[in-house]
Order: structure tokens, then C-alpha cells, then sequence
């Protein structure tokens, strides 16, 4: 949200309908905000929640915070892995919390361009990082999402190379294919809809007319 809107650092509910069921974080209160620029959000089987953050109040890194099924703060978790913290989903076929950190070739921060994969249940231990070379390198990389069987979908704006992609990667990081490649296609949201296993990813087109493919 933009800073002069009251809602700026929120994360709002709705229900299935589109309901408006109030905030899961609410704008501006601590310690149940430490939110700045928050980009994506996933749940646990526990129902917790995890949220990517882009720097405030650890800059220059991002970071992501974690919240009970209540909607109160835990804790903040990354600062020391994270860069521009983008995409973030949870696997329930390994039970792993799944992070992808963004920004170009060059920017400041560790780990560019990598998966960090992190357990829920031992949130203090360090990650597994992940940093995809060759086909599967990953450049401007966002959004991630999971299907079935554990396999990741990850969608890059092609920050460097202007070349957005969609990647498939097992559930340990190791690359499989490039399903999609756009010239100038801003790549930024992937999800699957798990009642059909299909996989749909949106392209900003380089300031025309976006698409959702499928």
C-alpha cells in the first residue's frame, strides 16, 4: 500500500466470497507489525503464518516474519540470508517452508537469486540455500509455487537478461525445465490449482497489456 494509505504494511482477510473479514496484521501497531513492503504469504499445516518483507527494520536485507494462526508476531527470520525476499510457499508433502530471494546480478545482500528452504518447526536453524546455476539460474525470480508432488515452480522478471522465465525445480532445488520464456515479459505471479494440477503464470508484457497463462 501506498505510506500515506491507512492500511500501509497490512496483511487484510477476505473470505472465499471476497467478505472483507478485517486484518490478519494489522497497520502500524507493535510489535504485530514489523512489516515493510510485505510481498507474498503463505501458512503452515499449522495455520501460522510467514511473510515476506522487503527491508525495514533490518535494512538493507529483507527479511520474512512469522505469526501464530492468531495473527500475532512471533518472530523475524532471515536477516543474515536474505536479500529482497519475494515469493514464499509451504510444502506439505516435506513439511518445508520454501523462500525465494530476488534482486539482480550486482545488487547488494547474500544470496541472489536463490531458494532458501526452511523448516517451521526450527525456524533459529540456518536454511538450506540453494543458488541455481546455468539453465536453471534464476534473474528477477518471484513468485513459487508447489504441486502434488513436491516439484517448485518459480516465475523471474528476466531483471537482467529481459527474458522472463517459468522454472521447474524438485523439491531439493535441482532443475528440471524451463516450462515458459517471455522477451520482455515481467513474469511475477505462478500458482497451481490443486484441483486440476494446472499451473497458471501471469506476464506484465514490458508495460502493455498483461496475460495469464495456463
Amino acid at each position: 500500500q501506498s505510506p500515506t494509505s491507512p492500511h500501509t504494511n497490512s496483511v487484510a482477510k477476505f473470505s472465499s466470497t471476497g467478505a472483507n473479514l478485517g486484518f490478519y496484521v494489522t497497520p502500524s501497531i507493535a510489535p504485530g507489525n514489523t512489516l515493510n513492503a510485505p510481498w507474498d504469504i503463505a501458512f503452515d499445516s499449522n495455520n501460522n503464518g510467514y511473510v515476506t518483507s522487503q527491508t525495514s527494520p533490518n535494512p538493507p536485507y529483507g527479511y520474512f516474519a512469522e505469526y501464530n494462526s492468531a495473527g500475532t508476531f512471533q518472530s523475524n527470520v532471515g536477516t543474515a540470508n536474505l536479500n529482497v525476499p519475494t515469493g514464499v510457499t509451504y510444502s506439505a508433502f516435506n513439511s518445508l517452508l520454501y523462500i525465494v530471494n530476488s534482486a539482480s546480478t550486482g545488487s547488494p545482500g547474500p544470496n541472489l537469486n536463490s531458494i532458501l528452504i526452511y523448516n517451521p518447526a526450527n525456524l533459529a536453524a540456518a536454511p538450506t540455500i540453494i543458488t541455481p546455476t546455468g539453465a536453471g539460474m534464476l534473474d528477477g525470480a518471484q513468485q513459487i509455487a508447489i504441486d502434488s508432488i513436491g516439484d517448485l515452480f518459480i516465475a523471474s522478471t528476466g531483471a537482467t537478461t529481459g527474458i522472463a522465465k517459468i522454472q521447474e525445480y524438485t523439491a531439493t532445488g535441482t532443475y528440471i525445465r524451463t516450462l515458459a520464456s517471455v522477451t520482455g515479459g515481467n513474469s511475477y505471479g505462478v500458482t497451481i490449482d490443486p484441483a486440476t494440477n494446472t499451473l497458471y503464470a501471469s506476464f506484465f508484457n514490458n508495460g502493455t497489456n498483461g496475460t495469464i497463462e495456463k
